[in-house]
């Protein structure tokens, strides 16, 4: 008997996954709610925000039986449903509220993106992504969703290890919506893997910015930190500089780069023989300045993704007074300098002066 209803679940899920993948432009109209009904709806996200999704189900189907068209009601159901793992309900109604030309039509497509995730199947997923951003366009009310549902694709890519179409697809969410920190992360791993040195380093900079204190602006500046790594010293003094002349360039040539950024932390800018020798995070600090400085200055990169998007941040942060507490900031979240850690504890102000700053940053 439990095999039958294993069997029958599947197929099920099967059935609606097949229906899923035949989104078409909605014709529709929704029904607003009363305000009886929008407060039933509310209480309802309250029980789901704590977790009795029971509960939250049957209020939202109290309303969805007075007013069958309120695309408010039908979102929250089906992400309730999925919330509690009930992917056949959820792919149900989300189709059905994807039916209908509302305020809610991304998160729908969205849910049923995510359900075909769910279900291993890839490939379906993406061709919901596709479907749904052809139908809404560039439509100025989604922007926010739209860059959403790049990201949901960049991620699907990612785990097929389609790393050009993710990147791709990462970059156009961040373009779209420049303070979401995620895009930044990924990209800047994937930016990594695929031995981008230069990018990686600039998109770890940028989430470092916009996530603290987490195993993720953890990892973003340990990619920093080794992008900007000083070069070695060999056993007669020379300097040993790594160059890949296989590095790809169709994000932008780096070269010169990577030529210069193992020297700055080791050639001593500091001509006063009699001033105080510099700490290691002063002169990551003073590297970093000449990084970016060397970016800011190079047209090269004006008509790449990083020469538009980080590279204007980078400089207008620098600009900003803020390239002190980001210095620290890198170095005390990758654990590389106690020193820079003790800074960053005593200057908490700044720090959150920085992430507020970064967060209203829209990029250009």
């Amino acid at each position: 008997m439990k095999r039958y209803l294993l069997f029958s679940l599947i197929l099920c899920l099967a059935v609606f996954a097949a229906n899923a993948q035949k989104i078409s432009k909605p014709t529709l109209t929704p029904v607003p709610e009363t305000p009886e009904q929008s407060a039933i709806v509310k209480a309802a996200t309250a029980l789901h925000d704590a977790k009795n999704y029971d509960a939250a189900i049957v209020k939202y189907k109290s309303v969805l039986a007075e007013n069958p068209d309120s695309t408010y009601a039908l979102y929250e159901l089906a992400l309730t449903y999925y919330t509690k793992g009930d992917l056949q309900n959820a792919m149900e109604t989300a189709v059905r509220g994807s039916k209908y030309s509302s305020t809610e039509l991304p998160m729908f497509y969205g849910i049923i993106a995510n359900i075909l995730d769910d279900l291993k199947k890839p490939n379906e997923a993406l061709k919901i992504y596709n479907d749904a951003l052809n139908i809404l366009g560039d439509d100025e009310r989604f922007t926010r969703e739209i860059a959403d549902l790049h990201f949901n694709m960049g991620i699907t890519y990612f785990r097929l290890n389609k790393n050009p179409e993710a990147r791709n697809e990462l970059k156009k969410a961040i373009e779209m919506d420049f303070p979401r920190a995620s895009p930044h992360y990924i990209l800047s791993e994937l930016y990594y893997a695929g031995k981008y040195k230069v990018p990686s380093i600039i998109a770890g900079l940028r989430f470092a910015t916009l996530e603290l204190n987490s195993d993720r602006s953890k990892r973003a500046a340990a990619i920093v930190m080794l992008g900007l790594a000083p070069a070695k010293k060999s056993k007669n003094g020379n300097i040993e500089i790594f160059f890949d002349i296989n590095a790809p360039k169709d994000e932008g040539d780096y070269g010169m780069y990577d030529l210069l950024l193992g020297t700055l932390g080791v050639v001593d800018k500091d001509k006063d023989k009699n001033a105080k020798p510099k700490t290691e995070a002063e002169k990551f600090q003073d590297s970093l300045s000449t990084f970016i400085g060397l970016l800011g200055g190079d047209k090269n990169l004006k008509e790449t993704f990083v020469g538009k998007q980080y590279v204007p941040f980078l400089v207008d942060l620098k600009a900003a007074g803020h390239l002190e507490t980001l210095a620290n900031l890198v170095q005390f979240q990758s654990g590389a300098n106690e020193e820079a850690g003790k800074w960053v504890l005593a200057n908490i102000p700044k720090v959150t002066a920085l992430n507020k700053w970064s967060k209203d940053y829209q990029g250009k």
